[in-house]
């Protein structure tokens, strides 16, 4: 009898990272990990060649090139399972996009490696696997008429424009981001400019203080910060930041 093994392929910018998943996975007896690659444009061309059963993939980075390979493989490849994972169970926003973009599911660093192998056999059967976050806000969706709720402007940004945001959050200047993703700083400065307008900021350093504070507020029962700025917010950004 031929027993049968779903083959798995890792995606992580972290080689640490893929070792620890491929150690983990490839422990199980109905498991084979077919690869363990970084996260780039290269991927699709992995998933073409080795054809895995099953995708993990971290999105905890917030690049929109997790994001834009999922939906290339759910269009292209519907038959390949996408499980996405992050750093943290509170990790609303990457889990939300990755559901979006095609994810069938969510696990978190901080579950355990049982959880975590449970969510990949489910997905593998063509379940669904979300944190009670994740289900809570996505439920809550459902009942929403219209677009992205007017209470969140940052879901009206697109992966890029969330990958250029959470970069500016971090400190980093239009020079670093541009490097960071291979962009130059002429197309950051747009990118910069869109989420000023979709914001409603005035300028650099609210934008600045805006992503601040969103990063330190946000969490499973977080309220964005509202785009109102003034000498008198210097506090709350103090607070917020630590400093």
């Amino acid at each position: 009898m031929t027993f049968h093994k779903s083959r798995i392929l890792i995606v992580d910018d972290l080689h640490l990272v893929r070792d620890a998943m491929r150690a983990i996975v490839s422990q199980e007896p109905d498991f084979i990990v077919s690869g363990a690659v970084p996260c780039n444009m290269q991927v699709l061309s992995v998933v073409r060649a080795c054809r895995p059963h099953l995708v993990l993939m971290n999105v905890s980075s917030g690049r929109s090139t997790a994001f834009h390979l999922m939906r290339s493989i759910a269009e292209e490849l519907p038959s390949v399972c996408i499980l996405a994972y992050g750093l943290h169970d509170h990790d609303i926003f990457h889990a939300e996009r990755a559901w979006l973009a095609g994810a069938m599911g969510y696990v978190s660093c901080t579950d355990t490696t049982k959880v975590m192998l449970y969510a990949i056999r489910r997905v593998l059967k063509g379940e669904i696997h979300l944190g009670k976050h994740l289900q809570t806000r996505l439920l809550r969706k459902t009942r929403r008429s219209g677009g992205p709720s007017r209470t969140d402007p940052i879901e009206a940004l697109s992966d890029r424009e969330l990958e250029v945001f959470l970069l500016i959050s971090q400190g980093y200047c239009t020079k670093a981001i541009a490097a960071k993703l291979s962009l130059s700083g002429k197309t950051i400065e747009t990118y910069r400019e869109r989420l000023r307008s979709k914001l409603q900021l005035k300028d650099g350093s609210e934008l600045l203080q805006y992503a601040i504070l969103y990063s330190r507020m946000a969490g499973p029962a977080y309220v964005v910060p509202q785009p109102v700025f003034s000498r008198s917010n210097e506090g709350l950004l103090a607070q917020a930041t630590g400093t």
